[in-house]
């Protein structure tokens, strides 16, 4: 899905105006084929252009579909860059389309729109400065600095992308970016210019919005939500979940249920051996269909040490028995 966003309307705000996109699924409009792909241009769409798989004649296919409207404002401000822009949506989704991630789509995106001509990227860029189809100027900052920018900040240009998906920014971006970089090195004075610009700017009806899209997103995909104040503890774990493997618990459960028997059979020997809380979280876990990988190491390394100290124990008393019994054979002379 490549994030161009047709507005719907603009905000007036004391500070700045804030865009909103428009997320109907409107009608089909016209077709045509684009180097053999179908193409289906639609009079409204959250989006400049998608990808779907379409169902018909006993056949699944792939088609692209563009917005109407945005193709009429590029089409009265700048034909070269309408056509430019449909020829990078047409490869983004394309690659997207021959199974590449969304990331490693717009990694080419990327590499086809610094391969144009620079007149043609100038037009681009002139027709993107237009809040009607790129509000907060995310996309035109994507194509400018993402060449040039390290990994990480590759990730949060792509990310930045990916969000406006689904949610609209719900307060003046630009000031809050020129805020940052005018008292970047006072941390007391960045702090109080920044809630100044939140106050002055947040509209919460563009947050309600935003959280009713995500429900519906969540609700439809079957995702779960996490819903935290942001601080620095819940970035962290934030930054755990989302660096996190996970592995399918169906390729576990039989070591898991050997593990159970093992336990049981030890237990009929030994009745002092008690792990059966850190045991009974690692079964837990393989409930799951997948499992965080971290969690599934968290919960095995302290059943490991439960069990090192079960054995440490047994041999602390082995020891103290072996000591009495010495003392027992062999008395001290009076």
């Amino acid at each position: 899905m490549l994030p161009l966003m047709k507005t719907s309307g603009i905000v007036e705000k004391r500070a700045g105006r804030i865009p909103l996109a428009k997320r109907e699924t409107g009608r089909i409009v016209r077709r045509f084929e684009k180097k053999g792909v179908e193409v289906r241009v639609y009079s409204r769409m959250p989006v400049f252009a998608d990808s779907r798989v379409i169902e018909g004649g006993g056949k699944a296919r792939r088609a692209l579909l563009l917005n109407e409207e945005i193709l009429q404002i590029l089409e009265s401000s700048s034909r070269q860059a309408r056509e430019r822009l449909v020829d990078l949506a047409f490869d983004f989704e394309t690659h997207v389309m021959r199974g590449a991630t969304e990331e490693q789509a717009f990694d080419e995106l990327s590499r086809a729109f610094t391969a144009l001509p620079e007149e043609a990227k100038k037009a681009v860029l002139k027709a993107l400065e237009s809040p009607e189809i790129d509000p907060g100027n995310e996309f035109r900052d994507f194509l400018i600095y993402y060449p040039a920018a390290h990994a990480n900040d590759r990730k949060r240009l792509t990310a930045l992308l990916k969000s406006r998906q689904l949610v609209d920014i719900p307060y003046d971006r630009m000031r809050a970016f020129e805020t940052e970089k005018m008292w970047e090195d006072d941390l007391a004075s960045l702090r109080l210019q920044t809630l100044q610009v939140l106050s002055d700017t947040y509209d919460a009806t563009v947050d309600r919005e935003n959280a009713r899209r995500v429900f519906r997103h969540c609700l439809e995909n079957g995702k779960r939500l996490l819903v935290c104040r942001f601080g620095r503890a819940f970035y962290t774990d934030a930054l755990l979940l989302a660096d996190s493997k996970c592995i399918r618990s169906s390729g576990i459960r039989r070591e898991i249920s050997r593990l159970e028997k093992e336990n049981q059979k030890l237990s009929g020997y030994d009745k002092g051996l008690k792990i059966g809380p850190e045991l009974q979280r690692v079964v837990n876990l393989a409930t799951e269909e997948w499992i965080s990988l971290a969690s599934f190491k968290g919960a095995l390394s302290r059943l490991k040490e439960s069990l090192r100290s079960f054995e440490v124990s047994r041999i602390e008393e082995f020891d103290d028995t072996h000591e009495a019994m010495g003392q027992v054979a062999n008395p001290r002379p009076i």
